[in-house]
């Protein structure tokens, strides 16, 4: 077994009584140990704005200089980093989702087949040990078991893709409550079975549909946005009764936030972001439930939600959407259902008639959503498709590896003259 000579924590949990226990058990279990321990809990950390220059201009380096950015080196070069994590509203904080998403950075962009799953390339020859500590937030409810499995299936699933070693460790302020090791499979939640909903809007009704993309106003999730809207104008909803928000201005958030529980129908689209939801989607919906309204008790909002990802596999997005409905139960919102959609990352590139069926599917879902206030499960079965890696998409990667499969961020990289640092490591000691 390899000697533990260096630990880096992270603190994104602002309690002072979680990070003095979390460094105390590490320091009782590592007393050779030499320590790095960056406070990051009440630094607002600049959120990824999908950019990819850390992969196609300056690879592996974020666009950011922050306080994370300055903790990459320290990440990659220790024996065991520990992320210590806040939970509100039944997942990571927004701050603490955030940080996650930042790790972008390590992964390379070309994909290649592990376990029967797409992956990225590893940047880095090894990556440390990575432990999660986390703990609840001030005045939050205590975490149900559903949302206990969520979280330590979305720190299993970041250690798989990194191929990482670690631990998860559940805390209070007095002590560590369990400890599992993340290397051992945590299935993704299936979603409970939907109930009959059926609310169809009306003349009277609000919509607001939220573009989860940082890319905003040019990302492929906007598109999917316009053709989602379209589909509720087919059905006769009025332009009025609409509105469309990108998160990505997270100036807005508070101000948009003010109006949830006065808004019927809601729906989230967003890519897959670091195996969930983009960190600004969190950040909005803690700036959702940080608002009270008289009300908001008599109030139950209905709330769906899309994910779309460049992975080929609707299960590379099965555990976000755990994580999304888990929310909606949290929140006592009305789950509208959650659909997913792989092999997107092209859209914007690919002519608007190749783009045709997909569009098609997007006016029935808002057409669909329009007459019922909910997501037919049998669109979302289609689209989901295919769940797993097929036989001929496998032997695809298997005799076209860094060809056409990966012409994509070749391409883009060549564009940019960083072709021959494509696999560079800027932080390896």
């Amino acid at each position: 077994m390899k000697q533990i000579k260096n630990i880096t924590i992270l603190h994104l949990n602002p309690n002072n009584q979680i990070k003095a226990q979390l460094e105390s058990n590490y320091k009782a279990s590592y007393p050779e140990a030499i320590f790095e321990i960056y406070d990051l809990s009440e630094y607002n950390i600049k959120n990824c704005i999908g950019c990819w220059n850390c992969w196609v201009k300056t690879p592996g380096r974020c666009v950011h200089k922050d306080k994370l950015s300055e903790c990459y080196f320290a990440i990659i070069n220790t024996d065991i980093c520990v992320f210590s994590h806040e939970v509100k509203n039944g997942f990571l904080s927004g701050n603490s989702k955030t940080c996650m998403d930042r790790l972008i950075p390590l992964f390379h962009p070309h994909i290649k087949i592990v376990n029967n799953e797409m992956m990225h390339y590893e940047r880095y020859d090894s990556m440390p040990q990575m432990h999660y500590a986390y703990s609840l937030a001030p005045n939050e409810k205590e975490l149900t078991q559903r949302e206990i499995n969520c979280l330590e299936g979305y720190f299993f699933r970041c250690n798989e893709h990194f191929r990482a070693k670690g631990m998860m460790h559940q805390l209070n302020s007095d002590s560590i409550i369990s400890s599992k090791d993340t290397m051992t499979r945590m299935s993704p939640i299936i979603p409970e079975k939907m109930k009959n909903i059926s609310s169809p809007i009306f003349s009277s009704s609000k919509i607001a549909i939220y573009n989860g993309s940082p890319r905003g106003t040019a990302s492929n999730t906007l598109l999917l946005v316009e053709q989602f809207k379209k589909g509720l104008l087919i059905e006769g909803i009025l332009e009025e009764q609409i509105e469309v928000y990108n998160l990505s201005q997270i100036s807005k958030h508070e101000e948009i936030a003010s109006k949830f529980y006065d808004v019927d129908y809601h729906m989230f689209i967003m890519p897959l972001y670091v195996h969930s939801m983009p960190g600004i989607v969190k950040h909005f919906i803690d700036a959702v439930e940080s608002i009270t309204p008289e009300n908001k008790n008599n109030i139950s909002p209905k709330v769906g939600f899309f994910v779309q990802s460049g992975f080929k596999e609707g299960s590379q997005s099965f555990y976000c959407r755990a994580a999304l409905e888990t929310i909606c139960i949290h929140n006592n919102w009305i789950y509208s259902g959650c659909g997913i959609k792989g092999g997107m990352e092209g859209l914007r590139l690919t002519p608007e008639k190749a783009n045709a069926k997909i569009y098609s599917a997007f006016n029935e879902l808002g057409s669909y959503f329009a007459k019922n206030g909910y997501l037919p499960s049998d669109i979302l079965d289609e689209l989901i498709k295919p769940v797993h890696l097929t036989k001929s998409l496998k032997l695809a990667f298997t005799l076209l590896p860094n060809k056409l499969i990966q012409l994509y961020w070749d391409s883009q990289m060549k564009k940019n003259k960083v072709i021959e640092q494509s696999y560079a490591q800027p932080y390896k000691k």
